[in-house]
């Protein structure tokens, strides 16, 4: 958390007592308070910036429409346009009797028609528990940028840039690093908010041969042809007159070219951690990648310390011959909440030990754990296989620590 300004986390619930606890809960995380404002939102309140960002919505569509958002909803609206971290729990039954708004339809809204960070959402897929998904192929079709379970919410791992250095427990490798991600968002914004007629996939850079590799299954949350490299960002945000529905809903407009650019900067990457990275077959990261090439290692790789060293989110890599592989980095980095490289490129450096003879490097067998995000000795996990081969890619057996106090599920996937 280096940021040295105070930024907010909203928290917001139906059940004023519920968001006390997930208050009080935060405020217990070490140091998180001296960097975030940690606020609750009323449930009076939340109904009335609720009902303010849908006239947002329906004064976009009809631009004469006249409808007012009164004094009291700009009060609430500003709240959550200014939270760097909006927290809203999915069951909100209890919001109004004449009103009923699920937490993933106010997620909708605050990213179309709010301009707050980054979206949290709580209890739709792990209902009031700490669960890890074995099939890891994440949540595409929610608007949140996390999924978890509340009691998660005050895992250190997520908040703190230097968890890896100061404990060890359940911290899923696919979870950002939530200060590092609201500066990337925002930075992402900034980029393409003059760039939205730009085609994404020619403003991240992909070679060619790399997009011809990607399945359909990848290339349809992004593309609205039989082109990919069509595909612009307004076209995108935009994405229910082009046939694709993962930006704005049909009938639903934007209120400006930066309301357009929030969307796609969230929802693109949205795509690139839960459809691209996840296989590890079209970019690959520093952990996964040693796991393969272990002479890719800098330091001794019969200590297991020097394979957690490459366990590193931001920008930059660490413990890992960065020189060897600097030409095959994927370069945008506000893109990513990780480093990492072009799988299909890699396999061919002739530079790399295990490429040029395969049969000549023996790993000391540690392996890569999904849940904690460590290296362990093979001999103390539980192998599973993901759902990652619908995506095409051949990495589908992964492990697990298997820790206690976790869910792990669905079980099946273990007997596999």
């Amino acid at each position: 958390m280096s940021d040295t300004r105070r930024k907010t986390i909203l928290i917001c619930d139906d059940q004023p007592s519920t968001e006390r606890i997930w208050e009080n809960r935060l405020k217990g995380v070490p140091g998180l308070a001296d960097h975030f404002n940690i606020e609750v939102m009323e449930p009076k309140e939340l109904l009335k910036a609720t009902k303010g960002l849908e006239q947002r919505r329906s004064k976009a569509r009809d631009q004469k429409s006249q409808k007012i958002v009164s004094e009291n909803d700009e009060n609430a609206l500003e709240k959550i346009d200014t939270a760097s971290v909006l927290i809203l729990d999915y069951d909100l039954l209890e919001l109004a009797a004449e009103y009923y708004q699920t937490g993933e339809e106010i997620a909708y809204l605050a990213r179309c028609y709010s301009t707050c960070s980054l979206i949290i959402a709580l209890n739709q897929f792990d209902h009031g528990s700490i669960a890890f998904d074995l099939r890891m192929t994440g949540h595409l079709e929610s608007f949140a940028d996390l999924n978890v379970g509340d009691p998660a919410l005050s895992i250190k791992g997520i908040w703190d840039p230097k968890w890896m250095l100061s404990e060890e427990g359940f911290r899923p490798w696919a979870w950002p690093l939530i200060p590092q991600a609201i500066e990337k968002y925002e930075r992402r914004v900034r980029e393409i908010v003059a760039k939205l007629d730009e085609p994404i996939l020619t403003h991240l850079q992909f070679p060619e041969d790399v997009i011809d590799s990607m399945s359909r299954t990848v290339l349809e949350f992004i593309t609205a042809s039989d082109d990919p490299m069509k595909t612009t960002f307004r076209m995108f945000a935009e994405s229910a007159e082009k046939g694709l529905g993962k930006g704005l809903r049909r009938k639903d407009r934007a209120p400006s070219d930066e309301a357009l650019a929030r969307v796609a900067a969230a929802r693109v990457s949205h795509w690139l951690e839960y459809l691209v990275l996840p296989g590890q077959h079209i970019l690959v990261d520093a952990p996964h990648l040693v796991a393969r090439y272990p002479s890719l290692l800098l330091e001794d790789k019969e200590d297991i310390n020097s394979w957690n060293k490459t366990v590193s989110l931001g920008n930059e890599a660490n413990g890992i011959k960065i020189d060897i592989l600097e030409p095959f980095r994927f370069a945008q980095n506000n893109w990513l909440s990780r480093p990492a490289w072009y799988w299909h490129s890699v396999s061919q450096c002739e530079a790399i030990v295990e490429v040029q003879d395969p049969w000549s490097a023996k790993s000391p067998g540690f392996v890569f754990c999904e849940d904690t995000s460590t290296f362990a000795p093979k001999d103390q996990v539980q192998e599973f296989v993901s759902d990652l081969g619908f995506m095409s890619s051949p990495f589908t057996r992964r492990f697990v620590k298997k820790l206690e106090d976790v869910v792990y599920k669905p079980t099946v996937r273990f007997s596999i």
